[in-house]
C-alpha cells in the first residue's frame, strides 16, 4: 500500500469508522488471513450541471423567496481502494488482483446498498500523479479505472463533486448505477 493509505488505515480508518463516517472493509485471505487489500466506502451526494432547467420554477421560487440549489444525485463514494503492496510482493507480484476484487468485493456491497436507498452513482476521486507530482503526466491510475472499471472522467463537468480537502488534487471519476 501506498506510504499515505497504510498510515490512513493504522491512525485514521478505525475513528472513522467508528463515527460512522465511513466503513472500511480488509479483504483477507481464508487460510493465513494475510490482507490482500483495503477499501472504504461512504454515502455522498453530488450536483448535476445540466441544461434542463425548469427556467418557469426558478422564476416562481424567486419570488416566492426561495432559494432553489442544483439538482442532485446520492451517490456512493469509494474513499480508499489499496492493494496491499506485501501481500502482492510474497505472491509473484501479483498482477491483476485489483481487477478480480473490485467486481467479486466492492461491487457487491455497492448493488446491495442501491437495492435498498436510492444511489444513481458511484465514484472516486484517483490520487493520480506522474513522474513530476502533476496529474496530468501521469494518469496511470485514471486510465486503469477507465480501463478495467468503466469509470468516466468527465471534463464536461455535468456532474460536479463536492470535493472534500483531503481530495482536493485528485481527478474526480464516476459511473452510472
Amino acid at each position: 500500500m501506498v506510504k499515505g493509505l497504510e498510515r490512513y488505515l493504522k491512525y485514521c480508518a478505525w475513528e472513522e469508522d467508528l463515527k460512522n463516517e465511513t466503513r472500511i472493509y480488509l479483504i483477507k485471505t481464508y487460510m493465513r488471513e494475510e490482507i490482500v487489500a483495503y477499501f472504504a466506502l461512504k454515502a455522498g451526494m453530488i450536483t448535476i450541471d445540466n441544461d434542463d432547467r425548469d427556467i418557469k420554477k426558478e422564476k416562481c421560487a424567486q419570488a416566492e423567496g426561495i432559494e432553489l440549489v442544483p439538482e442532485t444525485a446520492s451517490g456512493i463514494e469509494i474513499s480508499h481502494f489499496a492493494v496491499n503492496d506485501a501481500y502482492r510482493d510474497s505472491h509473484n507480484n501479483a498482477k491483476g488482483i485489483g481487477e478480480y476484487l473490485y467486481p467479486a468485493f466492492i461491487y457487491p456491497i455497492i448493488k446491495k446498498v442501491s437495492r435498498s436507498i436510492g444511489v444513481k452513482i458511484v465514484y472516486l476521486y484517483a490520487a493520480d500523479t506522474g513522474e513530476n507530482g502533476d496529474t496530468e503526466s501521469g494518469k496511470r491510475l485514471v486510465n486503469y479505472y477507465k480501463d478495467v472499471f468503466g469509470f468516466v472522467e468527465d471534463n464536461s463537468r455535468e456532474y460536479r463533486p463536492i470535493t472534500p480537502y483531503y481530495d482536493s488534487g485528485c481527478i474526480f471519476m464516476y459511473n452510472i448505477i
